[in-house]
């Protein structure tokens, strides 16, 4: 399983709390608005493991927050 984020600390902490050897858990910081960085995190991966068998991918971007207005009656 690799692990990926901006945050090595916050990736450790999930492996920690997922329960999962840290053998088996490649951490691998990353920040997908860099394309040199999506390169290693693949590089990294199919070193460790040999192959990608699935990718979720759960990263986004929030919209501002902002009130929406109440209609005149």
């Amino acid at each position: 399983m690799t692990l990926t984020g901006r945050r090595k600390e916050l990736l450790e902490q999930v492996v920690l709390e997922a329960g999962a050897v840290v053998e088996q858990a490649l951490i691998v910081p990353t920040d997908v608005r860099d394309p040199a960085s999506v390169r290693a995190l693949f590089t990294q991966t199919k070193e460790a493991f040999g192959r990608l068998d699935v990718l979720f991918n759960n990263a986004g971007v929030s919209a501002p927050r902002h009130r929406a207005r109440r209609p005149q009656l």
